[in-house]
């Protein structure tokens, strides 16, 4: 090897043999496993346990230990009963909605959506 291009030669020989080589030595992917099947009788035996059964949910609870818990069953007793504010009322009692659209009819609605905040793209 006294020529470059001979070098280079030699080289791209080498590079084109290893590369077939390989290909025919390629390792196969292997097939995928058997997905496991959830069967009908495993479900029944997860619904069939007791687990939960005779307890009540966190919102359905009497018990007012704490002043958390305290406020939301008295927030909740007065929307029953229609006593309390607007917030427990969740009604606009006072008509505040259409006094601001009086006061200011260029002012866009009151309920501003999800899309009305993202602005526009522009065509």
């Amino acid at each position: 090897m006294s020529s470059p291009s001979e070098f280079l030669t030699f080289y791209r020989r080498v590079g084109t043999t290893a590369t077939s080589a390989m290909r025919a030595h390629r390792v196969l992917p292997r097939p995928a496993a058997p997905a496991r099947a959830i069967t009908y009788s495993a479900v029944r035996t997860i619904k069939s346990t007791d687990i939960g059964e005779g307890k009540k949910h966190a919102t359905q609870k009497n018990e007012r230990l704490d002043v958390q818990s305290d406020n939301a069953g008295a927030g909740q007793d007065a929307k029953k009963t229609g006593s309390g504010g607007q917030a427990t009322s969740q009604k606009d009692s006072r008509d505040n909605v259409s006094r601001a659209k009086q006061d200011h009819p260029e002012a866009p609605d009151t309920a501003i959506g999800f899309q009305d905040e993202r602005g526009s793209k522009g065509h």
